[in-house]
């Protein structure tokens, strides 16, 4: 297809953002520093370009000149802006093969595909370091499990594998990361951090809204720590940090949740951050053990899913939760000074 690929580019887009904190802060996803080890691993340069933190408008000419692959994470709202890029980058440097992925690619795999060669579905960090390698090799693509693309002017789809894989994140491979992002915010300054880190992937619920992968995974807590250490150590501003766990379902494993929060009020020993983490009414109206450790663990935010004021609602939608169990779960929160955010 072209040069070898040795260097490659991860590329998060981003769009106006979707409430007033990431109006406020900056956020990137997990995924990509995440993948960056995995591509590192496999033998490649990579370097992450996330736009809530730098432009890319400045950069596509040197994108062009010192990358020879494109791996572009898409999200329900970045699809647009994500084939803008593409487009960019296929006219400066058509040879260089462009890979989407992320959750929801390979649901508009032809309409990315129209631009890009590649789309992965499901987790990537078996996936890519294949697929690049099998390009590199003149080697067929067709065994890849979890991956989609054109042939023959035929959509060709993969299922998706079920292989993963567990290893510390790269955050020295994100351009910018740290400190103030070069967007700026609604008040018109440059937006300050806030981290994201991850603890699990999938959920054990069953609400019949959500598009959440089923099979739920947790990572080792040695390496989650890896990633809180990192996400320290690059904290460029005078605030102390602000971490959020972006699982879907962090409590899938109660047990284990409970000791991760034991390692990271630890942690806090050391070091002074706060974390925020999406949850869900039950945990905290059935154990009061784990709501301490929430507070020990220095949580200042609870990011819950009441979803509405209906009982007969939240019972169609299979959420198991009464609106009697939210308020109480506010009750919990409030008392124990943690910020009850409601979804």
């Amino acid at each position: 297809m072209g040069q070898a690929i040795s260097n490659i580019a991860l590329i998060e887009p981003t769009v106006n953002a979707e409430c007033l904190t990431t109006e406020i802060f900056w956020q990137i996803r997990a995924s990509l520093p995440f993948l960056a080890t995995a591509v590192k691993e496999a033998g490649f340069q990579c370097r992450v370009f996330c736009e809530e933190l730098v432009s890319l408008e400045t950069r596509y000419e040197k994108l062009a000149k010192d990358y020879s692959c494109y791996g572009i994470s898409v999200t329900i709202n970045t699809i647009e802006r994500s084939l803008e890029i593409a487009r960019k980058l296929k006219e400066l440097n058509p040879s260089a093969p462009i890979i989407f992925g992320g959750m929801v690619a390979a649901h508009f795999a032809s309409k990315l595909l129209e631009v890009g060669d590649y789309c992965i579905t499901g987790r990537g960090e078996i996936v890519l370091p294949k697929l690049i390698t099998a390009i590199n090799d003149g080697e067929e693509i067709s065994d890849i499990t979890g991956l989609t693309y054109v042939t023959e002017g035929q959509l060709v789809r993969r299922a998706a594998t079920d292989e993963w894989a567990d290893f510390p994140s790269d955050f020295d491979a994100i351009e910018g990361y740290g400190g103030f992002s070069e967007r700026r915010n609604i008040l018109g300054l440059r937006k300050p951090p806030q981290h994201s880190l991850f603890f699990s992937t999938g959920c054990v619920n069953r609400c019949r809204f959500c598009m959440s992968e089923r099979r739920y995974r947790t990572r080792e807590i040695k390496n989650v720590l890896a990633d809180l250490r990192q996400i320290i150590s690059h904290h460029k501003t005078l605030l102390s940090p602000r971490i959020m766990i972006v699982d879907d379902c962090p409590f899938g494993d109660r047990k284990k949740l409970k000791e991760l929060l034991k390692e990271i009020a630890l942690v806090r020993q050391e070091h002074k951050f706060s974390i925020q983490l999406q949850f869900h009414v039950k945990p905290l109206i059935e154990d009061e053990e784990l709501v301490q450790l929430l507070v020990a663990a220095g949580t200042s935010m609870l990011l819950i899913g009441f979803e509405t004021v209906s009982n007969e609602s939240l019972a169609s939608q299979n959420k198991n939760t009464t609106v009697e169990e939210n308020i109480k779960a506010i009750e919990i929160c409030r008392k124990a000074g943690i910020v009850p955010y409601g979804y």
